[in-house]
Order: C-alpha cells, then structure tokens, then sequence
C-alpha cells in the first residue's frame, strides 16, 4: 500500500449506503403522493446523496420539498429552468416532417408510427435485435399513441417498417418494432450526424455494456440533436414525465436531445467501434437525459444483434 499511497485519495462519507437508499425510496413514495409530473431521482455517489432535479412551477412541489427536507439525509435540489418546462417533455414529436427516405435503418435513424387513429410521432431507432428467429427494432414504448401501431421509415407515406406489437411502458419504457417489410434493411450500426465538428459518424456494434458506476462517458444518436456525448451521473433511477414513473433510468449530463431523439441509441466506445447501452427514453433541459438499460430487452428474451452476425443476450465481460 505504501509504494501507492501518492496515487491514492480517500473522501469521507457522512451517508451510509443503506441510509441513501431508505432516503431514495421514500422520496420516490412521496412524488407519488404528491403526483409530481417531471423529475429525475437519483442516488449520485459524487454528492453522496439523493439528487432531485424538479421545477418550482406549482405549489405541489413546494410542498413535496418541504416534505423531502425532513429525511435524513436531506436530498439535494437542483432546480430546473421553468421557461422551459416545456422541454420537459417525452423527446417524441407530433410533426411528421418531410425527409429523404432511405431502406436502410440504422441506430439513431428517424422512423414514425401512426396508430389506428391517424395520430403520428416522430422517434428514432435504438438497436437491431432478434427474438424467435425475427426481426426487431428497440425504440421507446412511448413512441407509439397505442399499441398496435405502424412504423415507417421517416415518413408514414413511405417505407413501411412494420407494427409495434409489444411494449413495456408501466414502469419502464420500452417498445419492440417487427420488421415485416423485405425491402427494409436492418443494420448493427450507429449512423448520425455530429452536428458540432460538422461530421458523419458511424460505429459498428460489436457487444454490450452494462452501467454499473457513475462517471462513465456515454453517447447517444438520435434523429433530431444527431450524435452527444455525456456522463453518467446515477443509474437505477426513477424519471417521472408527465407523471408517469420509469425505474432503472440512466441519467446522462451534459446531453443534448430533443423531441424525436427518443428511442435513439445510446452507446460507449469499445475502441473504434460500440457496445449498445441502452435508448433514450426523456430529457430535462439542464440538459439532463433518460436512458432505458438494454437488459430490461434480453430480460423479455430479445438479443442484440452484432457485427459478427450474432444475436447476444447477455453482456460481454
């Protein structure tokens, strides 16, 4: 220990793991109680305690943190903007806009549903994965009004996908488009614009990642803001938009995002190329992102597809 010491640095904790657990837990019950629409909590170990980032809008969430303010440990607020709460929104879109159409779908490509009620969103494509010998898109469940819904490529005049048959939206946020149409070409490959440097990238998807620290940098590809990069600051978090609850969230910062970028692929490097993270389910204008684990998909028996042409289920060591 001593050859290393110089290399070593100890921070004292005041707040035992157990401690901000309880403290998590009850302030997830009382957002409930107090039906919080928008917020994000999280355990972040670089604070060493509860961290929620909510609005002042109303007077519910005046009285939910007078509330929070009597657990032990006090959790932290970080407020969010309220000029632009509106942002604070499922990162899907109801305008349908004009684009050129491509068969190839690859992650962080535009796709759109319609539902049996003509209503439309615009998301984006997480991952190519496979299940029972078929063929699947992971985006986000929200991204589609209802279930079952149409996805096109784009736009829904053209280049049908196929039909959103199955999702996991309570309390997670999930959903698996079937490709029906030959013409469509899936790829294991993350395609989007990086709109700082003024760049086409593209990674070849090689394996998965499973989040189990904070401080990892992280990157997403979506249809609306292209390609971001941020750090994971919690994991295994509950994000409330529009007062619906989603567990395991992974909360990126800084990441740009807006409405369409949901269901988009978020990944980390492995070299040159990528391991799938998981998707883009919401995001706050701090900017804060969602992320839903892929493994909440291999838990309802899906698998990655990769560049070496096999499906994985599980993550690689």
């Amino acid at each position: 220990m001593k050859n290393f010491q110089d290399y070593l640095n100890f921070i004292a904790v005041n707040n035992t793991l157990s401690q901000l657990n309880s403290t998590f837990k009850q302030t997830f019950i009382l957002a409930q109680q107090f039906n919080i629409t928008n917020c994000i909590i999280s355990i972040e170990h670089e604070f060493n305690n509860v961290v929620i980032y909510l609005s002042m809008d109303d007077r519910k969430s005046k009285e939910f943190i007078q509330n929070v303010e009597t657990f032990n440990p006090v959790p932290i607020i970080k407020l969010l903007p309220n000029e632009e709460k509106e942002e604070i929104l499922f990162n899907s879109s109801t305008l349908v806009e004009k684009r050129n159409l491509y068969l190839l779908v690859d992650g962080g490509s535009g796709i759109v549903s319609i539902d049996q009620n003509n209503r439309t969103k615009v998301c984006s494509a997480g991952f190519w994965m496979k299940k029972y010998n078929e063929d699947f898109i992971v985006t986000a469940g929200h991204c589609a009004y209802s279930i079952p819904s149409l996805f096109y490529v784009n736009s829904f005049h053209d280049h049908l996908i196929g039909p959103m048959n199955s999702r996991v939206i309570r309390p997670y946020d999930m959903g698996f488009i079937r490709k029906t149409n030959t013409n469509i070409m899936l790829r294991p490959v993350i395609r989007q614009f990086d709109r700082i440097n003024s760049r086409l990238l593209q990674f070849l998807i090689v394996s998965s990642s499973e989040i189990t620290s904070c401080g990892i940098h992280i990157c997403k590809a979506g249809q609306s803001t292209g390609f971001s990069c941020g750090f994971v600051s919690a994991f295994n978090s509950v994000t409330i938009v529009d007062g619906r609850p989603m567990m395991r969230t992974i909360i990126v910062a800084p990441m740009s995002n807006n409405r369409g970028d949901s269901g988009g692929s978020m990944f980390r490097y492995n070299y040159h190329n990528a391991d799938a993270i998981g998707i883009v389910v919401a995001g706050f204008p701090n900017p804060n992102s969602a992320g839903m684990p892929i493994s909440l998909a291999y838990e309802h028996g899906y698998s990655l597809v990769t560049i070496d042409g096999n499906a994985t289920h599980y993550f690689q060591s």
